[in-house]
């Protein structure tokens, strides 16, 4: 009978007066008196973008085993917000939003409304897109759904995400005016500080849901000759670096595509002087656009033009590859040197030793969590790679005290990233 409710409802949007707050309202009553008589089956997600970084895909993998092992049999929706479809990694139905997160759109609110009729939970999964720096009207858009769901009766959870020094006042505000029932969860100790130095007082503090991904088993026949790569480089005896480079950390601070490509290059080159080295490059993004290029497209310019004798001791990972077989290829490294935060996770979450390149803050309260804060080199030192390769060098030299640290403190972030799922 709900079901065909529904389903009339949502037939009948094309006839409803777009601009009408009488007919919101209405639905918000009829959602509310619904639910109270409804078998609550679904679970709603919002992740942190469309596909294309492995980072976000992580942390939905991480949320849609933890629901499978809870609600075995749980429908799961996920919402769509540029018109591209769910990650194809997950069972769920596509729940198409973009003209609200475009402009805002009233059939799109009331389409999730009635979708939440039967909903048992709502995830929102906070990242880096909650505070306004990246999009300011997408995390007001976020912000204004889990209000909506709260406002008819769904538990509201906003998992681990970080909040920087410049989050947009009109984000700060839109926090505040949240019902107090919604679960509000930071990553990092310096994140959740900000969010009480602006007034937000009721956020939890907890750890990155990435913590929580399982490792593929590495057996998919696209590893196939990154496994041979490796296997050579263990048997010759070879330390294995796990490398990210991308132009993301050096957001809107050097403009020249070639420039930055051309510091990267220069960077392999000074590691690969240790010849006890071998890299393995490990992507993590393959979003690119007119500003700058994905990290497949970074690595496939190394390669290009790294000196021929030096490529045996540099493999790329293939495209095919996702965050589970990314976590794999981490724990096969001996340390890993990145500016991707969730590639770090990947590899602390196996007792290795991270050296980060941070921009915006993204590293210092995970790796303050291990007692590493002292790993983390300013991605703008880029410009200066003979630093950044002496670092690594150095870093080697001392890798069982970084293990020995992680392996005293892994258990627990884990564990405080999975309570924050039991909200």
């Amino acid at each position: 009978m709900l079901y065909s409710l529904n389903k009339l409802l949502l037939n009948q949007l094309n006839n409803v007066h777009m601009n009408s707050k009488l007919i919101l309202k209405y639905i918000f009553l009829l959602v509310k008196t619904l639910r109270t008589i409804s078998i609550k089956r679904k679970i709603i997600i919002l992740p942190a973008a469309d596909q294309g970084s492995l980072g976000d895909e992580a942390m939905l993998l991480s949320l849609h085993s933890h629901i499978k092992n809870k609600w075995p049999n749980t429908p799961i929706s996920i919402i769509v917000f540029h018109r591209k479809e769910p990650n194809n990694l997950i069972e769920c139905k596509p729940l198409y939003m973009s003209e609200f997160f475009r402009w805002g759109s009233t059939k799109c609110k009331i389409k999730f409304l009635l979708s939440s009729i039967n909903c048992k939970k709502f995830f929102i999964i906070g990242a880096d897109v909650m505070d306004g720096f990246y999009n300011e009207n997408e995390s007001l858009k976020r912000l204004e759904l889990a209000s909506m769901s709260a406002k008819v009766g769904v538990p509201v959870n906003i998992l681990g995400f970080s909040f920087k020094k410049t989050a947009k006042q009109s984000c700060i505000d839109a926090f505040k005016k949240l019902p107090t029932s919604i679960a509000i969860n930071n990553r990092d100790c310096y994140s959740h500080k900000r969010m009480q130095l602006a007034g937000i007082s009721n956020a939890n503090l907890y750890s990155d849901l990435a913590f929580l991904l399982e490792p593929s088993n590495g057996k998919e026949q696209y590893l196939a000759t990154v496994n041979e790569w490796i296997f050579k480089q263990n048997k010759e005896k070879q330390l294995i670096v796990g490398v990210n480079l991308n132009f993301t950390m050096l957001y809107k601070k050097i403009e020249n595509n070639k420039k930055i490509l051309d510091i990267f290059l220069r960077l392999i080159n000074l590691i690969l002087e240790n010849k006890s080295i071998s890299i393995l490059f490990i992507p993590h993004d393959r979003r690119n656009n007119s500003f700058q290029l994905s990290d497949w497209e970074v690595s496939e310019y190394i390669e290009k033009h790294l000196a021929p004798t030096l490529h045996s001791r540099l493999c790329t990972c293939p495209q095919e590859m996702n965050s589970k077989d990314a976590k794999y290829l981490a724990g096969k490294s001996n340390i890993v040197l990145t500016g991707r935060m969730h590639l770090a996770i990947a590899a602390l979450s196996q007792g290795k030793s991270v050296i980060g390149l941070g921009y915006q803050n993204k590293f210092n309260g995970i790796f303050k969590q291990f007692d590493l804060e002292e790993n983390i080199i300013d991605a703008n030192k880029i410009i200066e790679p003979d630093l950044i390769s002496k670092a690594l060098n150095k870093k080697i030299l001392t890798l069982n005290i970084d293990e020995e640290k992680i392996k005293n403190s892994i258990e627990v972030v884990k564990s405080t990233s999975k309570r924050q799922l039991d909200l």
